[in-house]
């Protein structure tokens, strides 16, 4: 084995023990809400609840495992339009005026870094501009810090209705974008929330799906990973002098 394979050994070897693991396990319940089944909205949510199907979960009522914290939100699937994971999501305003939000309160672990994510989508509704440049708005909290304030477009009209018409319409296929971040616990229980922030609430708001909190850590380095590594480095610096030309030599 020549010098450059002896530095490829010690280089894979190190980027090894520095690579960063992320422990599968979803700490979130439900975190695509695919319980309870969602109501049968082919036709759409005012059409639902025309015919007496209410697809709205109200404040402190529990949603499969997710708390509504405030005012109400709404359960759909993919008979009303696509979902970024699985067959159901979560609109953050069930009712007209209120901002809904949702959370869970997770066992946590004082120091631990924790991998967020998530999607979200922001709806056509009515063609009505919601925030300063028509988009909406939501906020994500992990405990009191805020992660972030999040603004996304408004989705094109689907097949329904034209865009402008006074009829709310979600489109055939949702356009869904993937946020993730890394957090850290400051106490053993954690409340993860999202909350809708748009400051003209309609009956149309933020769409999420497809939630997950999972654990960071760094790949263990026992000892003998270590003495291996420095007996990788002292057979390449045994190799490379007994190849450095001696300067005794004759010129």
């Amino acid at each position: 084995m020549n010098g450059k394979k002896y530095f490829h050994v010690i280089v894979a070897f190190s980027l090894l023990l520095l690579t960063p693991a992320v422990h599968a396990t979803n700490l979130v319940l439900n975190g695509s809400f695919e319980t309870p089944v969602a109501a049968d909205c082919t036709n759409g949510a005012a059409v639902c609840r025309n015919n007496g199907v209410d697809t709205t979960w109200v404040q402190s009522q529990n949603m499969g495992g997710w708390i509504i914290g405030a005012s109400s939100v709404d359960l759909f699937n993919e008979t009303f339009t696509t979902a970024a994971d699985g067959n159901q999501w979560v609109e953050l305003n069930g009712d007209y005026g209120a901002n809904g939000s949702i959370y869970q309160d997770i066992s946590t672990i004082i120091g631990q870094k924790y991998l967020l994510q998530f999607s979200m989508t922001g709806q056509f509704a009515n063609g009505i501009s919601y925030g300063p440049n028509g988009d909406k708005t939501a906020s994500v909290f992990w405990g009191s810090y805020l992660v972030d304030n999040i603004m996304l477009p408004v989705t094109d009209c689907g097949t329904q209705y034209a865009c402008g018409q006074s009829t709310a319409v979600y489109p055939d296929t949702m356009v869904w974008q993937f946020f993730q971040y890394e957090v850290t616990a400051i106490s053993d229980t954690t409340r993860l929330q999202f909350a809708d922030n748009m400051p003209w609430a309609t009956a149309h708001g933020m769409g999420l799906d497809n939630v997950s909190l999972t654990e960071v850590s760094s790949v263990p380095l026992p000892g003998a990973f270590w003495l291996m590594g420095l007996g990788l480095s002292g057979l390449a610096a045994i190799r490379r002098s007994r190849h450095a030309p001696s300067r005794n030599s004759a010129g």
